[in-house]
């Protein structure tokens, strides 16, 4: 019987075939009847191969129960199926680490940012950000905050002729940046230092060649202030606005005559101010020209603020501007403005000062990046002074071996 169907289905396939050639049928009917027959065959056949891809990747995944992906190594100690949790050394590796977590910190130490403070479990460690002269670390401390040493550690580049500056000194405060934390460590960036001569920023009472800008200057005008006066030789106004507090005059001195301005000046409350001038290619006042410094308020305070650091420093200076003030009806008086002649206060290079800090321990790193071109030589310094009567006992050691005596120790093979 089977064999009767399938010799009957063969003979009307054939027959089929067969009148689809038939010359004699329409030729429209044939073309809708074959492009119907391709589109469900067609049809058929996709959803037929979908089928068995899918059947055959559900299958592969199934029978591959173990890719070699997710072979594990027996002998990997921290495989989870093989590890030992409970074995001594597991055991005092997840202590130690819970005891080290969140072991560094680091903050400011007032709202103006003056001072940062670094601590970790062991001791802690002050950088001073703006004091004048003393922008270094101000303290070294154990864990119960006594002081292993203080204001040193500063940084200074040394010309061939001994002629040193120094960071602490710099004429921009220190920034502090952060670019790596966790729970174990910290690194804290002390930046934007420059270096600067000392011997240019001290004061000279009785300088004798200078340029009164106070007497030699005409009329002065200013922006948020009021009750500008010039009597005496004193000049004095009262800040109404603390946006933009300024008074500014023309002048007119040479760049190669006079390098720096002393400045007398008394506030009540504000302790640093900036100068703006117009030098060189510049003929009023600009964003680029101009340096900040800093005193104590309440009283009357000199300091001189060197120019040479300020960018385009040639030809002649036409024009002065003091920004001070940080409260409304503050009165703010300035009784002495002479350029001056000290010579080269600073070198072209910036500071980046770093303490790679742990839990239980820091690593010091000094950067040092050149701002513009330098040929003159030089060396970096890096020193930490420590009174010796805290001292009991000092160790070197080197080639030869360890000793306490500095006579005949040879620096050039140093290990500690």
């Amino acid at each position: 019987m089977t064999k009767r169907i399938l010799t009957a289905v063969l003979i009307a396939v054939m027959l089929l075939s067969f009148a689809a050639c038939d010359p004699g049928a329409p030729s429209v009917t044939t073309e809708k009847i074959t492009a119907a027959q391709t589109e469900k065959e067609t049809e058929k056949q996709t959803e037929g191969a979908t089928e068995e891809m899918t059947e055959a990747i559900t299958e592969e995944v199934i029978i591959d129960e173990d890719p070699i992906y997710y072979e594990k190594n027996g002998r990997d100690p921290l495989d989870p199926q093989t590890v030992d949790y409970s074995s001594p050394d597991w055991n005092k590796t997840i202590i130690n680490a819970n005891e080290r977590a969140d072991g560094v910190q680091g903050k400011f130490t007032d709202a103006k940012r003056k001072k940062f403070l670094v601590s970790n479990q062991t001791s802690s460690l002050m950088y001073d950000l703006t004091t004048a002269g003393k922008k270094q670390i101000e303290g070294l401390y154990n864990k119960n905050g006594k002081a292993y040493f203080s204001d040193t550690m500063d940084t200074s580049f040394v010309l061939p002729d001994g002629t040193k500056y120094s960071a602490a000194y710099s004429d921009e405060s220190a920034r502090m940046n952060s670019h790596r934390i966790g729970y174990y460590y910290y690194d804290f960036r002390f930046c934007g230092q420059g270096f600067m001569n000392p011997d240019t920023l001290k004061v000279d009472e009785n300088v004798a060649d200078y340029y009164d800008i106070i007497r030699k200057s005409g009329s002065w005008s200013g922006h948020d202030v009021e009750e500008i006066r010039k009597r005496n030789g004193v000049l004095s106004f009262r800040v109404t606005s603390t946006e933009d507090p300024y008074l500014g005059s023309h002048v007119n001195f040479s760049t190669e005559e006079f390098d720096a301005v002393q400045i007398t000046i008394k506030t009540e409350t504000t302790a640093s101010g900036t100068l703006y001038i117009a030098a060189g290619s510049q003929s009023y006042f600009n964003s680029e020209q101009h340096t900040s410094f800093r005193f104590d308020a309440g009283d009357w305070c000199t300091v001189v603020v060197p120019l040479s650091v300020v960018p385009d420093y040639t030809g002649s200076v036409t024009a002065f501007r003091i920004d001070c003030g940080d409260q409304p009806g503050e009165l703010i008086e300035v009784k002495e403005i002479k350029a001056i002649k000290r010579g080269e206060a600073s070198v072209p290079f910036a500071l980046e000062h770093i303490f790679h800090t742990y839990s239980d321990k820091m690593h010091e790193v000094v950067r040092v990046v050149a701002v513009a071109d330098y040929d003159k030589g030089g060396r970096l310094e890096n020193s930490v002074v420590i009174p010796a009567d805290t001292v009991r006992k000092f160790v070197l050691k080197n080639a030869q071996g360890e000793t306490s005596e500095l006579d005949g120790f040879d620096f050039s093979t140093a290990e500690y």
